[in-house]
């Protein structure tokens, strides 16, 4: 992470919640359904309509790699006074100028920011990372060591992901998460921590209570020059280990499991806000999701994007389990060998922060 460019954007943050709390006292009276109202109604409502840090670097960097307003305004579901208030802001620090309706940055941020990258540029990058084809649909590990050794665990609830499950993940990543901040692997058995690191060169941490995924971890590291930070940890007790901007976490896929996993990365993130990109499936969930919404809402964290059944997992025998199942399948007839045989979503929580006494407003059409 360049420490003089977040302290720059840390900086240009707290002059743009200044900038955006007199916006709206400037403009709320032209909105539709908009009544006369008192400055410190104002500045409370302008408390919950300014983006997080978070969102601020991300809103940023998509213009900055995109330089169309439009873009960013359809990211962020919002319309074309969201946009006049962020150009107008950037234009008067003089950090963009306008031209045939494209937005260009004066100065260059490329070594901050990660820019979004598609599916098949994760591929090619990672093929030319490992210097050899990419199997999309075995275990990222054995892409990185065709020969491994390593073991998925039943007790630990270790089963891995298919590759292009992790090409997908990786590519999502980078189109919401702004800059090369401190990025956190809650549960690494999946072995994304290694990808992330070389393909976007940022400050990578991988927290596993498996010390096998931990050794398996070091050693591809050393194999490719990823530089990942590993710690052995019990993600039960938790414990504040930096200060973090986004996690990665695939956990038991079981309301108490799941929240687990969710509240220590949650536990992680600055205040500043993140997000979490989560793995889930349906497992031992089901009516229950109710309660994991409920939950996760209590924590600070928003639902930015869910994507059904975009994970996969190709079947094999890891565990006593799989080989029974295989059999009774088998018993009625159903071949699953080499067969995509499990599903999960995949979701995007932001963290925005907990709020406390927030009084709903009556009318319906008032967009203050």
């Amino acid at each position: 992470m360049s420490s003089e460019n977040f302290l720059f954007f840390k900086k240009l943050y707290e002059e743009y919640k200044k900038f955006s709390k007199d916006f709206l006292i400037e403009n709320y009276r032209y909105w539709i359904g908009s009544k006369k109202m008192r400055r410190y109604k104002l500045e409370e409502a302008s408390k919950f309509r300014v983006e997080t840090f978070f969102s601020f670097l991300d809103i940023i960097r998509f213009l900055y790699y995109y330089g169309d307003i439009i873009k960013v305004i359809r990211k962020y579901n919002d319309d074309v006074w969201f946009g006049y208030e962020i150009l107008k802001f950037l234009l008067e620090k003089n950090l963009v100028k306008v031209s045939g309706n494209k937005i260009i940055f004066i100065d260059s941020y490329g070594d901050f920011f990660i820019k979004p990258i598609s599916d098949l540029t994760i591929l090619k990058k990672l093929r030319k990372s490992v210097k050899r084809k990419i199997n999309l649909n075995k275990p990222l590990v054995y892409n990185f060591n065709p020969h491994s050794k390593f073991k998925w665990k039943s007790k630990y609830d270790q089963i891995p992901i298919t590759t292009k499950s992790a090409i997908f993940i990786l590519s999502k990543i980078s189109y919401y998460f702004p800059a090369r901040l401190n990025f956190a692997f809650v549960g690494d058995d999946d072995f994304l921590s290694v990808a992330f690191n070389l393909i976007f060169n940022s400050n990578t941490f991988s927290i596993d209570k498996d010390k096998f995924v931990i050794s398996e971890i070091d050693k591809i590291c050393s194999k490719f020059g990823a530089k990942v930070i590993t710690l052995e940890h019990d993600i039960r007790k938790l414990k504040k280990i930096d200060t973090f901007y986004g996690c990665y976490t695939n956990p038991p896929y079981n309301i108490s499991g799941s929240l687990k996993f969710v509240r220590f990365s949650t536990n992680l993130l600055s205040k500043d806000g993140g997000a979490i990109f989560l793995i889930l499936g349906s497992d031992a969930i089901k009516r229950r999701g109710v309660f994991f919404q409920k939950e996760i809402s209590n924590y600070g964290l928003i639902l930015r994007e869910l994507t059904p059944s975009i994970i996969s997992y190709e079947f094999n025998p890891h565990h006593k389990e799989d080989v029974i199942i295989q059999k009774k399948m088998k018993s009625i007839g159903i071949k699953i060998e080499k067969k995509e045989t499990m599903f999960a979503a995949f979701y995007v929580l932001e963290y925005v922060g907990k709020f406390r006494n927030f009084k709903l407003p009556s009318g319906i059409y008032s967009y203050v």
